[in-house]
């Protein structure tokens, strides 16, 4: 995965893990930005990005993201579609232990749900 190799980095730059969701979202964000200025010749040429936007994926850490359908937002996997190479995984989370986990969707999850120690299960 491409996330790999951000987190790799990111741990050897800063000394802390990234975790799976703000530090990688706001990575693709720029990089999605930038890759549509290249795209359209100049950050000032609006239609040329929105164009460019709407019909351009972007494969970035966290997942891909494709804007041509009718709502223009990012596609959820696996609710809007199973395609991993259009759309960002809806990822399922839980603090073991004092750890993040995934807990859904596959191929993602790296443990199971487990009941808090206050539940009394």
């Amino acid at each position: 995965m491409i996330g790999a190799t951000f987190r790799q980095r990111y741990f050897a730059r800063n000394g802390s893990h990234p975790g799976n969701s703000q530090a990688g979202l706001a990575y693709d964000r720029v990089g999605l930005l930038l890759g549509s200025w290249q795209r359209a010749g100049h950050p000032r040429a609006f239609d040329k990005m929105i164009a460019d936007l709407r019909t351009s994926i972007n494969r970035g850490v966290n997942g891909s993201r494709y804007f041509g359908n009718e709502g223009q937002v990012g596609l959820a996997y696996p609710d809007d579609t199973l395609d991993l190479s259009i759309s960002q995984a809806h990822l399922i989370h839980q603090l073991q232990q004092g750890r993040d986990v995934v807990l859904a969707p596959a191929p993602y999850a790296s443990a199971s749900l487990t009941a808090p120690p206050w539940s009394g299960r």
